[in-house]
């Protein structure tokens, strides 16, 4: 008798339909849904989730089968609503649109800032695409969020922390060497102190 009508397995089959439920702040819906609902469609894509709906309160409601990627699904959303941090290091982060001045660079889902050209290297950089080009990633701490939202980017200042000391310090001798003002920075630097002016007297021929 048992073996005709056997005891359920204890567990769910893997073909069968998954459905999750998440709950993001209202105020990231339209960050969630995308432009044109762009960014549901992506993460569909990518995912291959079946179908993604949100309701006016923020939950979010996903359907998916048999070989979609539902926990990422998962995390994708709720890193749409994660708030970036100033001071804080974004590593492997793309490089969306490179232009003179600069370098526009995705650092979470959706969030961009500004990479400006002082800012892309530790040395003078003349022009940006010798640097960086669109689809590259790159390490980028986010200094500073303006009044309209923004987001200032510097990979110089990752460099700089990772290089320490020893970087600066090529740095100053490198200005140096190149005829700049900057030789008493170098001296000290280098634990020497700054190179005194000599003084002499112009004769004249006759």
């Amino acid at each position: 008798m048992d073996k005709a009508d056997p005891a359920p397995a204890g567990r769910m089959s893997a073909y069968a339909p998954q459905v999750e439920v998440v709950e993001v702040p209202q105020k990231y819906i339209g960050k969630v849904i995308g432009k044109g609902g762009e960014q549901i469609k992506a993460i569909c894509e990518q995912t291959k989730i079946d179908t993604i709906d949100i309701n006016e309160e923020g939950v979010v409601t996903l359907t998916g089968s048999f070989g979609c990627d539902m926990p990422k699904a998962v995390e994708i959303i709720r890193s749409l609503t994660v708030e970036p941090e100033v001071g804080k290091t974004y590593r492997n982060a793309r490089v969306t649109k490179v232009l003179d001045f600069g370098a526009f660079v995705e650092i979470l889902p959706g969030v961009e800032g500004l990479c400006h050209v002082s800012e892309l290297d530790v040395t003078r950089v003349a022009n940006v695409r010798d640097v960086v080009e669109e689809g590259q990633t790159i390490d980028v701490k986010l200094l500073e969020t303006n009044e309209r939202g923004q987001f200032k980017l510097s990979r110089r200042a990752v460099l700089l922390d990772e290089g320490g000391e020893k970087v600066r310090r090529e740095l100053a001798e490198a200005k140096v060497a190149a005829g700049g003002d900057d030789a008493e920075d170098a001296g000290k630097a280098r634990g020497k102190p700054p190179p005194k002016a000599r003084r002499g007297r112009s004769r004249l021929r006759e």
